[in-house]
């Protein structure tokens, strides 16, 4: 899977997705927790029915604070 590392997110849940070249969201993790705003995040992407191709990943923290959008591939 890929690995995702936070910093300066505020403590708390957060929320990630993926979205397809369309903009559709195909897949999110929710409530995940990082307790003082650093956080290392393995995003299983490998067990989704996701297909090759590229995506797109957005992080938004506690307190609504959404990153800049990542670039990905996935090849199977």
């Amino acid at each position: 899977g890929s690995e995702l590392r936070l910093s300066d997110a505020a403590p708390g849940a957060f929320e990630v997705r993926v979205y397809d070249v369309q903009g559709r969201l195909v897949h999110r993790h929710s409530d995940v927790t990082a307790p003082d705003g650093q956080k290392v995040f393995r995003l299983g992407l490998g067990s989704e029915t996701l297909q090759t191709g590229i995506y797109f990943i957005q992080v938004r923290d506690a307190l609504g604070q959404q990153s800049n959008a990542i670039k990905t591939v996935l090849l199977r």
